[in-house]
């Protein structure tokens, strides 16, 4: 499990070396707490290249999931045509 530390823009100011040592030592994430704005994490390049790995595969899983379901309609649809009695006039 991740280990997550608080800190606020003034304490990770001063002590930046620190937080991003230990971010790297942990696999950690620091959360910084801003004042009137959004907080934002601080996690290590290594940790955000993983995740954007795990995004990009999952992407892809997605988008052939989504072709194959399109590819499998087509087909079926194609066999309900293909097994249609054939009109006579």
């Amino acid at each position: 499990m991740t280990q997550i530390k608080d800190t606020t823009t003034k304490k990770l100011r001063k002590h930046f070396a620190h937080y991003a040592d230990w971010v790297n030592q942990h696999n950690g994430a620091v959360v910084v707490q801003r004042q009137h704005h959004a907080n934002v994490v601080m996690v290590s390049k290594a940790e955000y290249q993983a995740w954007q790995q795990t995004l990009e595969a999952w992407s892809t899983l997605t988008q052939n999931q989504d072709l194959q379901r399109k590819m499998d309609r087509l087909t079926n649809d194609a066999d309900l045509s293909d097994s249609a009695p054939d009109k006579q006039e």
